[in-house]
């Protein structure tokens, strides 16, 4: 698939050979710079146009050998700074989400093998794409940013109900 970004300056597209591993390009379209990610594919913008996040799967050969051998595949969530280059990631990656300012970026994670609890709750990651802070909130089974993306509503689903309950939290103060 490919996405352009909301100011037009950035285009994201994958690439998969037959019977290959996936290849995410993601160009400036204004000085035909480029950034080339193995392995990575379903790219996004955030709404300012600064960062492009994606997701990272394992090699197909390693993929492969995971699956027979009945081991979990986890995917990676990962960030990049279009102007600098810089990386940030997440292992174990269910899903992404810029907030609606492309101040924040969260991830929520799906939970370790060897978790083997019945709660649906697993850590949700978010950064703070300003200063680069991370917040890690444990046992979140969903959530979501405001339109203002002033606030961050989540369920927290814990293991013996302890703390079970809908949060909301301001991301101006961390209250």
């Amino acid at each position: 698939g490919t996405e352009i970004s909301n100011n037009g300056n950035w285009m994201a597209y994958g690439l998969r050979p037959n019977g290959g591993d996936d290849t995410l390009h993601v160009i400036s379209l204004r000085n035909n710079s480029e950034h080339i990610i193995p392995l990575a594919q379903n790219a996004s913008f955030s709404n300012d146009s600064k960062w492009a996040a994606y997701t990272v799967m394992n090699d197909e050969v390693t993929r492969k050998k995971m699956s027979k051998s009945g081991d979990k595949i986890y995917n990676k969530a990962e960030l990049i700074n279009l102007q600098t280059g810089e990386k940030y990631s997440v292992e174990r990656s269910a899903n992404l989400e810029f907030s609606e300012d492309g101040n924040y970026w969260a991830v929520h994670r799906e939970k370790p093998d060897t978790d083997k609890s019945s709660h649906k709750g697993s850590d949700l990651i978010i950064r703070n794409l300003k200063d680069g802070t991370v917040i890690n909130i444990g046992n979140v089974s969903e959530f979501s940013f405001n339109k203002k993306s002033t606030m961050l509503a989540y369920l927290v689903d814990a293991n013996d109900k302890e703390g079970n309950g809908v949060y909301l939290k301001n991301l101006n103060t961390n209250v």
